[in-house]
């Protein structure tokens, strides 16, 4: 069942349920990011995306001790200056050095306060057969048995836009080293359908390999809004007396909206020192340019 609700367990215990929402948090376009996150902590319980690149350019500083589970990630997308489809960021990102020992160092300084998932590297400038991208991602963090891992497969060449599913699939059963299985939006396919059609064939092919079929997970992401994960850890069918954990996700997408552009507080101090309610004019309902 591809769309079943699973659980992710670290060392036996239950850590969270798929699929996941992950709210990130990247300094690409937001250079006040640490300040975004100490606001958003105040609304967030959830999982929550920071990149290791961040961490290390001291843009932002744990523990992040609000969330429940922290996806640490790879730094390819702040090391990359190429404008995403979901990028609204308020100013030009300019990327600074990175490369695989500045990533390493990250982790392997990594004193997790919350269960961490360990994302594999990245640069947008680095790409390489699938065999080696696994063989690479094998590597990371030696010895740190208290994470998770999570293996991104990237296109094999700086040519390809795409991610090549076909040689995943060649090599699947490589695969049964790491708890997470990660892809990107924009690579996984050129189209909704597209995206779905072939998340659907790397969740079967990871269902054929045993190993796989009970420890791993796949996790498509969106860079800057959220991640997505199907979990495959737990066969059993979920309890239908169990509570649902509420997420605010609503307040957390309001927040992030609104605070680059204007870090006054919220609420009734901000209605008591802004414009009196009567007064204010009601927002034009929105057209598209004349270009659409």
């Amino acid at each position: 069942m591809l769309a079943k609700r699973r659980k992710l367990v670290m060392n036996g215990v239950e850590i969270e349920r798929a699929p996941l929402l992950v709210p990130s948090f990247s300094s690409k376009g937001f250079p006040d990011v640490q300040k975004i996150i100490e606001y958003s902590s105040e609304v967030i319980d959830g999982p929550t995306l920071v990149s290791a690149y961040d961490i290390h350019y001291r843009k932002i500083a744990p523990p992040f001790d609000f969330a429940s589970l922290i996806f640490l990630d790879s730094g390819g997308y702040e090391a990359s200056k190429d404008a995403e489809l979901s990028d609204f960021g308020e100013r030009d990102h300019n990327p600074q050095a990175w490369n695989q020992q500045f990533h390493e160092a990250q982790l392997a300084s990594w004193r997790p306060s919350v269960p961490t998932v360990l994302i594999s590297y990245d640069h947008p400038r680095e790409r390489l057969p699938i065999p080696e991208q696994i063989e690479r991602a094998k590597c990371m963090a030696p010895g740190n048995a208290a994470v998770l891992r999570e293996i991104l497969l990237k296109p094999e060449s700086v040519s390809q836009t795409l991610l090549s599913v076909e040689s995943v699939f060649k090599h699947v059963r490589k695969l049964a080293d790491f708890n997470v299985i990660g892809v990107t939006e924009k690579e996984i396919g050129n189209s909704v359908i597209s995206r779905m059609q072939n998340i659907i064939q790397l969740r079967s092919a990871l269902e054929t390999v045993p190993r796989l079929d009970g420890s791993c997970c796949m996790a498509c992401r969106s860079a800057q809004s959220s991640s997505f994960a199907m979990q495959s850890e737990s066969r059993e069918p979920p309890d239908p007396n169990e509570p649902s954990r509420p997420r605010p996700y609503r307040c957390f997408a309001e927040t992030i909206a609104r605070m680059p552009l204007d870090p006054r507080p919220c609420g009734p101090n901000r209605r008591a020192t802004g414009t009196p309610r009567a007064s204010r004019q009601k927002t034009p309902p929105w057209e598209p340019p004349e270009h659409f």
